[in-house]
């Protein structure tokens, strides 16, 4: 608890959970009711209750690499926040069971009480878009599926610059490139007999949309030619396409995104205020990156 209030700015709305370890700074917008009731009907915990069989091999892949990555190059002391943490420990790697100083956080309360009461430990309700932490306290911050989500993600990132420290390490493993017709919910979930004539107009452009070899050569064209004209010696405003985000579907596949981003337009943004892709990459790496995770460390 130390640590937390040693690097938090102002003072949390409330505190919340029946072991008073969430620090609540939430504001009860459109996009909080939506992921706030994701978890609302979730189970009654004993608090603190011990968890028992942490199988770190059943998390996704990259989270595994992650935790591989920081352990190597941090101290287990060091402090490590992930925006969009969850509850749901294993979509996270469990990082909670290598480093003493983790606090998730999220936009919804109830995921947040979810943790804290699980595991009994702090955790943060806040909208990433405005962080309650002090300037350059923070050595770590991850995201993984998250920062399609937020309604400015330009805001998120200007925030994780302004609280991580030199030297700190950023790690993006998000949703990348979401796609616009996700909010209809029918494309690749319903059967094409099933939806209606209007539907049907819409799936075939969307089917020619899709294209691989179009969608492929489309995206690097666009990355070439802002590698060639846009210069990153300066901080560049994040690049990112605007998408309209359906809260009603609940189907889980990221028809909730609010936003489309091209994992290189994130690099450049970093970049271009003198953060080190880890590894580095060339230019034409660059042109056909395609991996999930992006690590990044903040200039000493």
């Amino acid at each position: 608890m130390k640590i937390l209030l040693k690097i938090l700015k102002f003072k949390p709305n409330s505190i919340l959970a029946r072991n008073k370890k969430v620090y609540d700074y939430s504001e009860k917008t459109e996009n909080f009711v939506f992921y706030n009731n994701q978890f609302i009907n979730n189970q009654k915990i004993n608090i603190g209750e011990k968890i028992k069989n942490v199988d770190i091999s059943k998390s996704p892949s990259e989270m595994i690499d992650i935790n591989n990555f920081l352990l190597k190059n941090i101290s287990s002391e060091s402090v490590f926040v992930e925006l969009g943490g969850s509850k749901y420990q294993r979509r996270s790697g469990f990082p909670y069971f290598f480093f003493k100083n983790y606090f998730p956080l999220d936009i919804s309360q109830q995921s947040m009480i979810g943790y804290s009461e699980l595991y009994d430990r702090f955790s943060i309700s806040c909208n990433a878009e405005t962080l309650p932490f002090k300037i350059k306290t923070i050595d770590v911050i991850m995201t993984h599926t998250f920062l399609e989500h937020p309604l400015n993600p330009n805001n998120v990132l200007k925030e994780i610059d302004r609280v991580l420290k030199k030297g700190g390490y950023v790690i993006h493993s998000d949703a990348w490139n979401c796609r616009w017709w996700q909010r209809f919910g029918f494309y690749g979930i319903k059967s094409f007999k099933d939806i209606s004539l209007n539907y049907k107009l819409l799936y075939v452009i969307i089917f020619l949309y899709e294209i691989k070899l179009f969608r492929y050569i489309n995206v690097v064209l666009k990355r070439f030619f802002k590698e060639l004209f846009l210069s990153t010696k300066k901080p560049n405003k994040f690049i990112f396409k605007k998408l309209k985000p359906n809260y009603e579907l609940n189907l889980f596949c990221d028809e909730d995104a609010a936003s489309s981003i091209d994992p290189v337009d994130l690099i450049r943004f970093y970049k271009s205020r003198g953060y080190k892709l880890v590894p580095n990459l060339s230019f034409f790496e660059l042109l056909f990156f395609n991996k999930k995770t992006i690590y990044l460390k903040k200039n000493d």
